[in-house]
C-alpha cells in the first residue's frame, strides 16, 4: 500500500467528511440527520429533507421529529409550517405532489437565513 493510500485510508476512518483540495464536499452525518431537523446549514441539508418527505413512513416519522423539536424550541411558525406539511403529506400520491410542491424545510431555511443577515 503506497503513502498516499494510507494517508487517504486513515482521513477516512477518522472523519466523515470528505473534502477535495481542501474543499469540504459532504459531511454524511449531516446528511444523514438532515431530514429529521430543521436546524439545516445548507441548501443540500434542507432539499434533501424535503425529498425525503416523499418517501413513504420515513417523510412522516421526519415530520414528526421536526414538530416535536420546533414545541421544544417553541418556534410556533416552524410547528404550523411542519404540520401543514405534515397533514398534506398524508394522502397517496396527492401528498406527495404537495411535499414536492411546497419545500417546506428549504423555505423554514430561507427564512432562517434572512433572519440572520438582519
Amino acid at each position: 500500500m503506497s503513502s498516499s493510500q494510507r494517508i487517504i485510508l486513515r482521513h477516512l476512518s477518522t472523519s466523515s467528511k470528505y473534502s477535495h483540495n481542501g474543499c469540504e464536499l459532504v459531511d454524511i452525518e449531516r446528511l444523514i440527520k438532515a431530514p429529521f431537523t430543521t436546524k439545516h446549514e445548507s441548501v443540500l441539508e434542507a432539499i434533501l429533507a424535503d425529498l425525503a418527505d416523499v418517501v413513504p413512513i420515513i417523510g412522516e416519522i421526519a415530520g414528526i421529529v421536526r414538530i416535536m423539536e420546533g414545541m421544544k424550541e417553541k418556534d410556533d411558525v416552524r410547528v404550523a409550517m411542519e404540520l401543514g406539511d405534515l397533514i398534506a403529506g398524508f394522502p397517496p400520491l396527492v401528498g406527495d405532489v404537495l411535499d414536492i410542491l411546497t419545500p417546506t424545510n428549504l423555505l423554514l431555511y430561507l427564512m432562517k437565513r434572512e433572519r440572520v443577515k438582519v
